[in-house]
């Protein structure tokens, strides 16, 4: 008898499963829910005040927008409470806070005849079965994206004053092979404002904090250039002396198209960032610093001389309307071309606010990450919200994709919300 608690996800649990996962099922997908939460009375009178991990009993029945029926799934890592350890109890989700969908993946039967096997020959074969899902999950790749590092203001504070404003996601940071970030300022000393509405710098002694948390940053950005095309050249040496990679700009345009290539499990990574919002005069000339500038035939190009240097290419574009919850049409054609050219996966960022998640040809495009270290203004909205994406390349042709909300407090440091 199975004793693990069952779980009915309902109200705002079910629709942020419908929202954020339910596209991206199919109907052999298995799914993981982590932090459920419920309060109501279960069948039995027990209560689950959490349960660290649900896994759905059945294939999720979906049109790839909404479900058909119901959700139940059994607590496999259930809260604290020992009453809810019979069969027939029952609790309801309120809340998630994580959701993974892992890809649909062919189920095998080892079936064999225990009269004839003896105990050595089974805990044999066991081993056998066994060792390559191991190895599998092993060689299996982890890449988190977060979106944008904005390190002037409070977080900036934060940092001169000794703190570590990566402290409340360094959990998430630390599960990943490769980390990559959008830093959305400039870090210099030197050079002078340039004429637009925001200019962002953080400080120097940010440095080493981002070399401690992150493999790459992108400076393909609308700030990059804050002030002057000096300074940038500048933090290009003061990121080299730091031993920070990074990518999307340059001291010239053939500089600021190159990918990185990071190496991880055995693997080489292709990484491309792409600006696409003004001012233009940031965009890398044949001779000056820059950006690279998202024009699409560019980025065609630079993809495809990419894939002849590794197994895969990711792509990190600044795009997108701000504090617009969806995409443009436009947005969406593009990214599907951009797949078609070669790219494994499209991040996005640049609206401040999280966006929707579409699959093409089994590549995952993720248009806006939202914020994730970002100061506050006085039109800003109460409290800015982001996604940490992780994608886990296996060896399955689908990636799985998981993303973990992050919320910012009034220091706009980012904190995992509950």
């Amino acid at each position: 008898m199975d004793l693990r608690p069952r779980v009915a996800f309902h109200g705002d649990a079910l629709r942020r499963c419908q929202r954020h996962a339910a596209p991206h099922s199919s109907p052999n997908s298995a799914w993981r829910v982590t932090g459920a939460e419920g309060a109501r009375e279960g069948f039995r009178g027990s209560r689950v005040p959490r349960a660290n991990e649900v896994q759905l009993e059945e294939p999720v029945r979906s049109d790839g927008h909404r479900f058909r029926g119901s959700l139940r799934g059994k607590a496999i890592r259930d809260g604290q409470d020992p009453r809810a350890r019979s069969a027939a109890s029952m609790y309801f989700a309120d809340r998630v806070s994580r959701i993974s969908v892992l890809p649909p993946t062919p189920r095998r039967s080892y079936a064999c005849r225990m009269n004839r096997i003896p105990f050595t020959g089974w805990l044999v074969a066991a081993l056998l079965v066994t060792a390559p899902v191991a190895r599998a999950e092993d060689d299996a790749l982890r890449v988190v994206f977060v979106g944008d590092i904005m390190l002037d203001g409070g977080p900036g504070h934060v940092i001169t004053n000794g703190g570590d404003p990566f402290a409340a996601v360094a959990s998430v940071l630390r599960d990943a092979d490769l980390t990559v970030g959008n830093l959305e300022c400039a870090i210099v000393k030197s050079g002078h404002a340039v004429d637009k509405p925001y200019t962002f710098r953080g400080p120097k002694s940010a440095l080493p904090l981002l070399g401690k948390y992150f493999s790459a940053v992108s400076l393909a950005n609308n700030h990059s250039g804050d002030w002057g095309k000096k300074a940038l050249s500048t933090e290009f040496e003061l990121l080299r002396e730091a031993k920070l990679p990074w990518f999307g700009a340059g001291n010239n345009v053939h500089a600021a198209h190159e990918p990185l290539i990071l190496e991880a499990k055995g693997r080489k990574v292709a990484l491309l960032g792409f600006n696409d919002y003004p001012p233009h005069s940031f965009a890398a000339g044949p001779a000056t610093p820059g950006t690279a500038w998202l024009v699409e035939k560019d980025v065609v190009r630079d993809i495809k001389l990419a894939r002849q240097k590794a197994d895969l290419v990711l792509l990190f574009l600044h795009w997108g309307e701000e504090l617009e919850e969806k995409p443009t049409e436009q947005q969406q054609a593009l990214a599907r071309r951009l797949i078609d050219a070669g790219a494994d996966a499209i991040i996005g960022g640049h609206p401040h606010v999280t966006q929707t998640i579409d699959w093409y040809k089994d590549r995952p495009i993720v248009y806006s990450l939202g914020n994730f270290l970002f100061d506050y203004f006085p039109t800003d909205p109460p409290v800015w919200k982001g996604w940490m994406v992780k994608l886990t390349f296996g060896k399955s042709e689908r990636p799985q994709l998981e993303h973990i909300d992050v919320e910012m407090d009034p220091a706009g440091v980012p904190h995992l919300v509950p």
